[in-house]
């Protein structure tokens, strides 16, 4: 019986060589460029900026190799958001609180509120896929149940137990 497995499907392939060669010399750009203002953010003794530059330099990196097929790298890049959003609730909350928790204010300002938001928006997420390796909860034998054939695929040996679906699709009970 042949077996429809979700992940082989998609992620194994990699990226198509049309947005690796597109993205590649965007991000080897975008990570020279920051890298030049390392020099300048240390000069002016901004280690938040000194931070973000080291860190911005390093998602352009993994994310560079993680388009050329590296496995696992997708986790350094996301764990990087997930620590910056940490970084920024708690510079919000324990370095920079006077008090104000940014109700009504602009969402461009640096307020505890929207720090925290940005955690739950882009943090959480980046943390969960960092930690689990996808983005559900749910154990991967439910995510990628077994059993589901699509045309083109191996017909099921036992046909008693399959039935058509919309689409001409077939899915074994």
């Amino acid at each position: 019986m042949a077996e429809f497995d979700a992940y082989s499907q998609t992620f194994s392939r990699g990226a198509s060589p049309f947005i690796r060669w597109t993205l590649s010399p965007m991000l080897i750009l975008v990570g020279v460029v920051i890298a030049f203002q390392i020099d300048n953010t240390l000069k002016e003794g901004r280690i938040a900026g000194t931070v973000f530059c080291v860190l911005f330099c390093l998602v352009c990196f993994c994310g560079l190799i993680a388009l050329w097929g590296v496995p696992y790298v997708g986790r350094i890049v996301t764990g990087s958001i997930a620590i910056s959003y940490i970084g920024y609730m708690f510079s919000e909350f324990f370095i920079d609180f006077d008090g104000d928790w940014g109700f009504g204010a602009q969402r461009s300002d640096t307020t505890p509120i929207n720090a925290i938001l940005g955690f739950i928006v882009f943090g959480l997420p980046c943390l969960i896929y960092t930690i689990l390796g996808r983005f559900s909860f749910k154990p991967e034998e439910e995510i990628f149940e077994e059993g589901y054939f699509y045309e083109g695929d191996d017909e099921p040996e036992d046909e008693t137990n399959v039935e058509q679906a919309d689409g001409g699709n077939q899915i074994q009970r």
